[in-house]
């Protein structure tokens, strides 16, 4: 299997290995809905083993076998068929989940997550210890099985289907590379040059754009000098000096209104620029001239205005830059992309999970799930639940810096107002903290809200215009509640910070981001739930070491890490 190189791991090969998946999707179902989804064989398998596949897919492929048998006599399966239909339910899962799509990363995680689990290569260059990676076959050696890559596949489509569940709502997911290290990369573009309103190196993104920078022409504010109006026009607002402009595309404008222009067809070569003009201000008892003088390489412009503007007038000139002149070659506006990277260094979390004989027999029975399948899932749904507690609790201590307060006030409103009417003016305070958001980190806003449990019960009787309710079945831990206002995903959660008291609630706002690296948690698996089989001892217990390696943290670029807010709710 080939290593993974530091390329393979960038956002970009994310969203080829998912725009593959769902591509795969649609030619091999039909179009039918991924959850009823029936799968040509042949089909998948000449699109999963097809030397096009994005190397994520073309590696995992390589270590399972084609077809797999997991009873004896029974009938073989294909092997791309299931894995093909694990993303499929996931993909469905995930949406009914979450309310909307699985982000791109998370099909190329999936996948990638799983390669440790069959690849004792793999596993080695990520740097996991070797005495946890068992036989050079595969993590996974059950000799009962029917098949000999029976224990592999199974062990895969559950890793699948458990990556798709893990994914937290306001966290970008990573893969890892070699030495267990994992890289936040944020995209951006920047100014190479000084241009415009732009310093050399100024941000382009998010608020820092619209100002001027690709466009020639440049505006600047005349100053009064006993009644002659001048400025200069510079190329960068940071410039000392003025800049060549064009003679033909000189405007002057008095309280924003263009009152006089130069001769559009004025010859390029032209140094000097001279043309007069009359306008009548709207509202003004009489006319007035204006004559415009200027210096074509120097970029001055001078106004006398017959008779003079009334006190307090503002006077602009403007000027497209001429960067054909000798003096701005090489000084034309250059867009810079560039990528902010930090690593992170992924941690283990480990424990010995005993199963009875009784309990083995009816899982083999009952549940058709082989033990290792069943530990692996376990061990990595408290993972999920120990991890999302974290990172809410974390993230809540980032928005004890951002406070905002929302006064219900029933005892004296409902007299006069419906709750639901209150309850529509919440809005107001969650878009308040959405616009400080997004002008804090210049990059996120509001994506999704976490409650407890008494704002839950309480949100949750409420009409669909103010929450939407989402129908996934309560249970005890973090689940998705619904659709708030029509635009915020929420969220219930356990951890005490979002206890209520006894006269109101708090809410918990988080930012998102479709940009993996941009959200406010990082998320990364380099060994998902790897099981190791122990000794059985005399009572009969079957005993198993797991394993797993992965990353959990806030952001360590500080303005996405900062993405949070805290609503405290008043009645």
């Amino acid at each position: 299997m080939p290593q993974p190189a530091a390329k393979s791991m960038t956002p970009s090969v994310q969203n080829q290995t998912n725009q593959f998946i769902k591509q795969t999707l649609d030619k091999v179902t039909g179009g039918k809905p991924s959850n009823i989804a029936v799968f040509d064989d042949a089909n998948v398998q000449d699109h999963l083993r097809d030397s096009g596949a994005p190397q994520v897919v073309q590696d995992l492929m390589a270590v399972l076998p084609e077809t797999v048998t997991f009873a004896e006599g029974a009938a073989p399966y294909n092997t791309a068929s299931l894995v093909m239909d694990s993303i499929a339910k996931s993909e469905a899962m995930f949406a009914h989940e979450h309310g909307h799509a699985a982000p791109a990363w998370v099909s190329d995680d999936a996948l990638r997550s799983t390669l440790p689990l069959v690849s004792k290569n793999y596993a080695e260059f990520l740097g996991l210890p070797s005495q946890f990676l068992g036989s050079q076959k595969t993590v996974f050696d059950d000799v009962n099985s029917a098949s000999g890559g029976a224990m592999s596949v199974s062990q895969v489509l559950t890793a699948i289907v458990m990556a798709y569940s893990e994914p937290m709502p306001f966290s970008g997911r990573i893969a890892m590379d070699q030495g267990l290290e994992g890289r936040v990369i944020l995209v951006g573009h920047r100014a190479a040059a000084a241009s415009g309103d732009y310093a050399q190196y100024a941000s382009l993104d998010g608020l820092n754009a619209g100002k001027p920078f690709l466009m020639s022409q440049r505006m600047a504010q005349a100053v009064d000098t006993s009644g002659t109006w001048a400025a200069t026009i510079k190329n960068a607002s940071v410039d000392a000096a003025g800049s060549p402009i064009l003679p033909s595309a000189v405007g002057v404008y008095v309280n924003g209104l263009l009152v006089g222009q130069s001769n559009p067809m004025a010859n390029r070569s032209d140094t000097t620029i001279t043309f007069s003009q009359s306008f009548h201000l709207p509202g003004a008892a009489a006319g007035t001239a204006v004559t415009v003088t200027g210096n074509a390489t120097t970029g001055v412009l001078s106004a006398v205005f017959t008779p003079a503007l009334a006190s307090g007038s503002v006077v602009e000139f403007s000027a497209a830059i001429d960067f054909e002149h000798a003096n701005m070659k090489g000084k034309r506006p250059v867009v810079e992309s560039h990528a902010t990277i930090k690593s992170i260094r992924a941690t283990y979390a480990s424990a010995l999970y005993s199963v009875s004989q009784e309990a083995r027999h009816q899982w083999a029975v009952d549940v058709k799930l082989d033990q290792s399948s069943q530990n692996m899932a376990a061990i990595r749904t408290q993972s999920v639940a120990e991890r999302h507690h974290l990172a809410v609790r974390r993230m809540w201590r980032i928005a004890s810096a951002h406070v905002f307060n929302f006064e219900m006030d029933k005892a004296n409103r409902m007299n006069e107002r419906s709750i639901t009417s209150i309850m529509m003016d919440l809005g107001q305070a969650i878009e308040a903290a959405n616009l400080d958001m997004i002008v804090r980190t210049n990059l996120n806003g509001i994506g999704v809200i976490y409650v407890g449990a008494s704002a839950a019960s309480y949100l949750g009787t409420l009409p669909p215009e103010i929450l939407q309710a989402s129908n996934v079945k309560p249970r005890a831990g973090t689940y998705r509640l619904g659709r708030l206002l029509g635009k915020y995903e929420l969220y219930f959660s356990p951890i005490p910070e979002l206890v209520a008291t006894s006269d109101g609630f708090p809410m918990l706002c988080i930012g998102t981001s479709d940009q993996a690296g941009a959200n406010p948690y990082i998320t990364g698996t380099a060994l998902g739930a790897a099981v190791s089989p122990l000794a059985t001892t005399v009572d009969g217990i079957t005993g198993q070491f797991v394993f797993e390696a992965g990353v959990d943290t806030v952001n360590p670029h500080l303005q996405c890490a900062d993405s949070a807010a805290l609503i405290n709710v008043k009645f």
